[in-house]
């Protein structure tokens, strides 16, 4: 459409009150009127096709990275549900999302097993990285898998390479919050590594506020190196946990 919200009053003023938060995706048109628009968010949704996503009725779900998510306001969200009904909460997380479906955990499938970090959320290519990065910019507890025709040839390796965190030392990949990595069960399974070029990095740290769950997963060839208060150096390799964390550092 060219505009959502259209104010076309010929013969005398009219008022359209669209006040945050609302999300108005295209132009807002006024004609011999006022439209108190203060706040209104004029960009795109980000929302799903009309779908069966439980409940009585088809509804429009927000995307992982939807510009509704956590943008209303609590204080109009007298329901303890989202449109839905059943177990699935009005509220997760600071703020309630805007429109019928509330975000409720996701579940992020890798799909590369390429290391990088695109601007734009694309589920069909969808590295380790970028679906971590999806989980930790929302709260609750999150679950990526793999997607199985990343071992139809054979084991898959992702070889991390970019850095996220420095706390005693680089680290690829740093957990805030509460996530859950489940591999692919079978001899066809899933590894996580450092990158040979890169000398010095830690596979994961996960920070106080992180809660980190692996299944049916390889680490291996983490290399963490830090310096204490004295610029003396410690730590070292290995695929679990050694000297200060080859593989995860848990703060």
């Amino acid at each position: 459409a060219a505009s959502d919200v259209v104010n076309e009053q010929l013969a005398q003023t009219a008022m359209i009150t669209a006040t945050a938060p609302n999300i108005i995706e295209t132009a807002i048109v006024n004609t011999n009127g006022t439209v108190n628009s203060s706040g209104v968010l004029t960009v795109d949704p980000k929302l799903g096709v009309l779908a069966n996503n439980g409940g009585p009725t088809q509804t429009l779900a927000p995307a992982p990275d939807s510009p509704a998510i956590n943008t209303g306001s609590n204080a109009v969200a007298v329901s303890e549900t989202d449109q839905r009904g059943g177990s699935l909460a009005r509220i997760v997380g600071a703020a309630v999302d805007l429109g019928a479906v509330e975000l409720q955990s996701l579940t992020l499938v890798v799909t590369t097993a390429n290391d990088e970090l695109d601007a734009v959320f694309n589920a069909a290519d969808l590295s380790l990285r970028e679906a971590l990065a999806t989980a930790e910019s929302r709260p609750g507890r999150d679950l990526v898998t793999f997607d199985p025709s990343l071992v139809a040839s054979g084991p898959a390796t992702i070889a991390l390479m970019d850095v996220s965190g420095s706390t005693f030392g680089p680290t690829a990949l740093v957990i805030n919050s509460q996530i859950e990595i489940d591999g692919l069960a079978g001899s066809n399974g899933i590894t996580i590594t450092r990158q040979e070029s890169i000398s010095n990095l830690r596979l994961f740290e996960v920070s106080s506020t992180g809660q980190l769950n692996l299944k049916n997963l390889t680490l291996s060839n983490g290399v963490a190196h830090g310096a204490d208060a004295v610029g003396f150096h410690s730590g070292g390799g290995g695929g679990g946990a050694a000297g200060l964390g080859g593989a995860i550092l848990n703060r």
